[in-house]
């Protein structure tokens, strides 16, 4: 996957904030689109998520709403098994262990 190809993504958001401000305008229109079956493309998760858990709530938010999420920097693809178990594991090293299950 490449961040230049258009084709890939049939709609483009993109915020000049940083990921930590609380104003994003254009990530709350993304949010507002979004609808089941979607998939958010970022170029890299440091440019939507603050922390480790504030992309462990948006993960749970898309699934909850049935969207997937690929990462291309981190070659991350919640649409494949390898994608969804790797943020698996990111939630059980959560220092909460918030995303442990009992």
């Amino acid at each position: 996957m490449s961040c230049s190809r258009p084709a890939y993504c049939q709609q483009i958001f993109s915020d000049k904030t940083s990921s930590v401000s609380e104003s994003r305008p254009d990530w709350d229109r993304l949010m507002e689109y979004l609808r089941p079956g979607d998939t958010v493309v970022v170029t890299e998760l440091s440019r939507m998520t603050r922390s480790l858990t504030h992309l462990l709530t948006l993960i749970e938010e898309f699934k909850k709403r049935q969207i997937n999420l690929v990462a291309l920097r981190e070659d991350i693809d919640t649409t494949s098994a390898t994608g969804r178990a790797f943020i698996g594991m990111m939630g059980c090293h959560q220092p909460n262990g918030a995303g442990a299950q009992s």
